[in-house]
C-alpha cells in the first residue's frame, strides 16, 4: 500500500499509471476530517474510491470510477467527512465485499493503527 500524505503525492495519486494490479492500493492521509472530492484527470484505469473516517470506518464508496477522457473532468466524493480516502484497483472492493459500513484495519509504519496518526 502507498501512502499519499504530504500535498504533492495527494495531487499526484495514480496519474500516469498504465496498471494497477489487484495487490496494490493507495491510502490518501488528511490533516483534516472533511468532504474530499476526488477526480481522475490523467488517471488511466478505473478505480475503486473509498472514503473512510478518522477511525477507518467506510463512509462512502465510487465503485469502477471511471478515467477522465476530457475536461472538465467530473468529482466523485462522499457528502460525508473523511479523514482518509483508499484507492483501489477497480472490482476489488466489490469482490472483498467492501462497502458503506465496512471497517479496515489500517496499521501505517511505525506502528501507528486504527484511528490515531
Amino acid at each position: 500500500m502507498e501512502i499519499a500524505d504530504t500535498p504533492e503525492r495527494v495531487t499526484y495519486g495514480y496519474m500516469f499509471r498504465t496498471e494497477v494490479r489487484d495487490d496494490e492500493g493507495m491510502i490518501f492521509v488528511f490533516a483534516e476530517s472533511d468532504v474530499h472530492a476526488f477526480w481522475m484527470k490523467n488517471t488511466l484505469v478505473p478505480l475503486d474510491i473509498l472514503w473512510m473516517d478518522d477511525r477507518f470506518n467506510v463512509v462512502y464508496v465510487q465503485n469502477a470510477t471511471p478515467p477522465c477522457k476530457s475536461d472538465p473532468c467530473p468529482s466523485y466524493g462522499s457528502l460525508r467527512k473523511a479523514s482518509y480516502v483508499l484507492e483501489l484497483k477497480s472490482g476489488v472492493a466489490r469482490r472483498e465485499g467492501l462497502k458503506a459500513g465496512s471497517r479496515l484495519g489500517v496499521t501505517f509504519p511505525g506502528g501507528v493503527s486504527g484511528g490515531t496518526r
